[in-house]
């Protein structure tokens, strides 16, 4: 019952953050967020293809900037009012701690360091 609290609050603060405008999405908005260093986290679906993933997680790791691959297409697109998503960028550091907060309760590996 807490890990679903947990994905439904982070999909909830996923929409509050888009609403605010701190957020990109679409593979050529992200690649540009990236690029320019605006992005300060991405989030990748798990339904992302392998080259996808590849791509940009690798584009992180030069400009060290996390990333984190959760959620289906369509629950990334739906948590921001919109068709599936497969990538999203946020520039807002406070809404990354929140979202990092829950992303705690579902277990998927991302450290605590990420909080501070």
């Amino acid at each position: 019952m807490q890990t679903a609290k947990a994905k439904n609050k982070f999909f909830n603060i996923l929409g509050i953050c888009y609403g605010a405008g701190k957020m990109t999405t679409g593979s050529f908005a992200v690649e540009r967020s990236i690029r320019k260093q605006k992005a300060n986290l991405v989030i990748i679906s798990k339904e992302a293809s392998a080259n996808t993933i590849k791509k940009f997680s690798n584009m992180c790791k030069n400009r060290n900037i996390n990333y984190i691959i959760i959620g289906d297409k369509l629950e990334l697109g739906r948590a921001i009012g919109k068709e599936e998503q497969t990538i999203l960028s946020l520039m807002d550091n406070n809404f990354i701690r929140l979202l990092l907060k829950e992303i705690e309760f579902l277990d998927t590996g991302v450290s605590s360091e990420w909080l501070k």
